[in-house]
Parts: C-alpha cells; sequence; structure tokens
C-alpha cells in the first residue's frame, strides 16, 4: 500500500476546515499532525484509517465541503519530477 508519510490532509467538521500533515504510516493506520487553530490552541495528531484517506483524495480546490477527511492530491507537476 502507499506510503502516505508528507501528505496533506484536510479535515472538514462543525463549520471548521483545518490542514494537517501525514507524520507516521502504520501500515492501516496514519498519523496526522494538525497545527494549533489559534494561539489559545495545542496542536494535535489524530489517528486516521489510511483506506479512509485513499478512498477520499481531491485536488486541493476540488475538497468538498461536507463533514469528512480527505487526502489532499499531489499536484501532477510534483509527481512527474
Amino acid at each position: 500500500m502507499e506510503n502516505l508519510k508528507g501528505r496533506a490532509v484536510q479535515i472538514n467538521s462543525d463549520g471548521v476546515t483545518r490542514l494537517g500533515e501525514v507524520i507516521g504510516d502504520r501500515g492501516e493506520q496514519v498519523a496526522v499532525w494538525f497545527p494549533p487553530i489559534s494561539s489559545a490552541d495545542d496542536s494535535e495528531v489524530k489517528y486516521i484509517a489510511k483506506w479512509r484517506l485513499l478512498t477520499s483524495e481531491y485536488y486541493f480546490g476540488d475538497v468538498p465541503s461536507a463533514m469528512g477527511v480527505y487526502l489532499i492530491a499531489k499536484p501532477i507537476i510534483e509527481e512527474c519530477a
């Protein structure tokens, strides 16, 4: 299965959109780091099933606004390099 370490993730919940980065790939599960939203918040790490990300991959501008967790697709230029 594809290694997702370093890939961007967007999570939409309760009207809040957060961007994060996969910091660990554990086979069937990935660890995603989300930076703090404001100076009063702490960063957090969430563990997400890898299949859930692989089945919901979108380009950055095409991510749905519906609640969910979405993997941001790599730009075509980056894949060709």
